[in-house]
């Protein structure tokens, strides 16, 4: 799984290899967005303005190899595929809930607020 075949570091890299198959600015997000339902491919491109069709592709092929979502092809013309978490990848949604929890907590904002001044 993820990028690196190995690493060769101290003790850090416990932290490194566990958050590398969510480095990726939309990773999150669909993680959160398939909390709870899948998700089909154009869906997900209007749900994730920004975004273009080929980092999504990226990023869901790179979530597929890591095992934290399924494929599913659900009509072959035209072509539909839906895209779901797997129980591994449904385990980072409280994670990510409570990453979500933490950003918004009093502090978090007083760092935000500052930054933007």
């Amino acid at each position: 799984m993820g990028k690196h075949r190995s690493y060769d570091c101290g003790p850090q890299c416990e932290a490194e290899k566990a958050l590398e198959p969510l480095i990726g600015k939309w990773k999150g997000s669909i993680v959160y967005l398939m909390r709870d339902r899948s998700i089909r491919f154009n869906t997900l491109l209007t749900m994730l303005p920004g975004v273009s069709t080929r980092i999504l592709t990226k990023q869901l092929k790179e979530m597929e190899v890591d095992g934290l979502i399924t494929r599913t092809v659900i009509s072959s013309k035209p072509i539909a595929v839906e895209y779901a978490l797997t129980d591994y990848g449904a385990r980072l949604t409280p994670i990510i809930e409570e990453l979500i929890n933490w950003r918004n907590e009093p502090l978090a904002q007083d760092v935000k607020l500052r930054c933007a001044s």
